[in-house]
């Protein structure tokens, strides 16, 4: 599942199927005016990195895409964009719906350097072929992103039942 803005909603943030590419893999370009990257984004550079996209930027990017790129990879900035968005830019008319994104079940996978296991959102942020980039579920750490086969996926939530 890819998390994509939803068309009969300008700007609201919804989960797709996992065979469509997401709208937004290179929006953390946009992010690298105030921070290295996401996982490094301040709350107090929220606005600075949505105002500064311009309209007529070469990407085809939106403001709406860009807010929810942020409020899909940093659940902690969500009120913070929210606010951005309602106050700076409401003839956007951008929304959130959090509910859906905290439906993704969550597994337990090796962690790739040590034999530990971390919690990942089952959910991919992106698919490329026959890999899927989950994004981590342990608490302050949702900004990490780790590739994994799909296989290996499939395998863990049938093993696992997908629990939270």
């Amino acid at each position: 599942m890819s998390i994509q803005t939803n068309t009969a909603e300008p700007g609201t943030l919804s989960l797709e199927s996992a065979n469509q590419k997401p709208c937004f893999t290179d929006l953390e370009q946009f992010i690298k005016i105030s921070a290295e990257s996401i996982g490094a984004l301040r709350k107090v550079d929220t606005f600075r990195v949505i105002s500064s996209l311009r309209s007529d930027n070469i990407d085809g990017a939106t403001r709406n895409d860009l807010a929810t790129f942020i409020a899909a990879m940093r659940p902690d900035l969500v009120a913070e964009v929210a606010d951005v968005m309602r106050e700076e830019y409401p003839q956007d008319g951008w929304t959130v719906d959090c509910e859906k994104a905290r439906q993704s079940p969550v597994i337990k996978l090796a962690d790739g350097y040590n034999g530990h296991t971390i919690a990942f959102f089952s959910d991919p942020i992106e698919v490329d072929g026959g890999a899927v980039k989950l994004r981590c579920a342990e608490p302050g750490k949702e900004y990490m992103t780790a590739w994994r086969a799909m296989a290996e996926v499939t395998a863990a939530l049938a093993a696992q039942g997908g629990n939270r």
